[in-house]
């Protein structure tokens, strides 16, 4: 038997003839690590969306990251949003919570207002003119009471009535001129009757002719009524105590009396002084200390209205907020937190993006390596 023949130099070869020179002179990688490159970059997205079309597995690497950014991202923004929400509502909250303890101090400051009065009244009612009859000297008096300095108001004036209703003095006037009867003669009566202070409701002044309240106190003389002290009050002196509590510029408050009618009213006051509010609004506040409820303003704007009973007078406080400043809290924290959101998880996936573009080469790269 003769030699074994030599084998066939592509069989010592491994079996793959080297392909031939390419153009630039450099070999041609196989056919069969062309496809594997091919199906590696297929894989985790790198080629052209033509040649993608014959690609079978799992998710491309940049949009495998894309997701992950918004699993990883969404729960969070989600619960930022809620916890946004939360702390808007609280702050609403604190507005209507702000307007019913601004409603009570209202009320709290009216009463000292009337009741400082009052206090005035019934010390002057034990004058001594008046117990000897000298009404020039209790003129005289009264004027000088108006000018002490926790009375001191313009326009507020004193009149002493009889039993009856007719004026006997009045600060308004010099002294001996002829007096009409008092426009507040029922309150007049009551306080002769009964004998305790009166707070009256609105009315018509009759020798001012303006819009007036007043406080009454009886004069006692041997055991009984015999006269009546009155301070009569314009209603801008109770619209100066409203102003100066401070309230927000969009915030409205006004002074309803035991009637319900406009006392005064820090928003258009000379138009609706004199004026009943809304009954459905009387029904609301007409029998209860105090509460909240909404209501449409005179002005068409929505509106909580927060509201307290004064305790001397009777009368009714309130406060009304704009639901739209109650709101604003939480539509701002809203818009901040969605537009914050958004722009947050843009930039994540543009970053996802670029580090996918980055990081898809070399890993073409690695996958074919690891199919060769």
């Amino acid at each position: 038997m003769g030699a074994p023949a030599t084998p066939p130099l592509c069989l010592q070869l491994g079996g793959v003839l080297p392909s031939a020179p390419s153009r630039a002179g450099r070999p041609t990688p196989p056919k069969t690590t062309r496809v594997r490159v091919q199906d590696a970059q297929n894989r985790i997205g790198t080629t052209p969306a033509s040649h993608r079309s014959g690609a079978t597995g799992g998710i491309p690497l940049r949009s495998g990251l894309v997701l992950l950014v918004l699993a990883a991202l969404l729960p969070v923004l989600v619960f930022a949003g809620w916890l946004v929400a939360r702390m808007a509502e609280t702050q609403s909250a604190a507005i209507e919570e702000r307007s019913r303890h601004l409603a009570q101090t209202l009320a709290v400051a009216i009463d000292r207002e009337v009741t400082a009065m009052a206090s005035a009244l019934q010390v002057l009612a034990t004058s001594h003119h008046l117990e000897t009859g000298n009404l020039a000297g209790f003129h005289r008096q009264a004027t000088e009471v108006l000018r002490h300095k926790d009375i001191r108001r313009d326009g507020i004036h004193i009149v002493l009535t009889d039993a009856t209703g007719q004026q006997l003095v009045s600060t308004r006037r010099p002294f001996g001129e002829p007096l009409p009867k008092a426009a507040s003669a029922a309150q007049v009566a009551h306080v002769a009757d009964t004998g305790q202070v009166r707070i009256s409701n609105l009315f018509i002044g009759a020798v001012a002719r303006a819009p007036l309240v007043s406080v009454s106190v009886p004069v006692w003389r041997n055991g009984r009524v015999e006269s009546v002290l009155s301070m009569s009050i314009p209603v801008d002196v109770l619209s100066g105590v409203l102003l100066r509590q401070g309230l927000p510029d969009d915030w409205i408050a006004s002074l309803l009396d035991r009637n319900g009618v406009f006392i005064t009213r820090t928003l258009s006051h000379d138009r609706f002084v004199g004026t009943p509010t809304a009954p459905e609004v009387w029904g609301t506040v007409g029998g209860r200390e105090t509460g909240t409820f909404r209501f449409v303003s005179r002005e068409g704007v929505p509106t909580i209205y927060a509201y307290a009973r004064s305790a001397v007078s009777g009368w009714r406080v309130s406060v009304g907020v704009p639901i739209a400043t109650i709101e604003a809290p939480m539509r701002q924290s809203m818009q901040y937190a969605l537009g914050g959101g958004a722009l947050l998880l843009l930039l994540s996936v543009l970053m996802t993006l670029a580090v996918g573009r980055r990081l898809s080469g070399p890993v073409a790269q690695l996958a074919a390596a690891a199919e060769a």
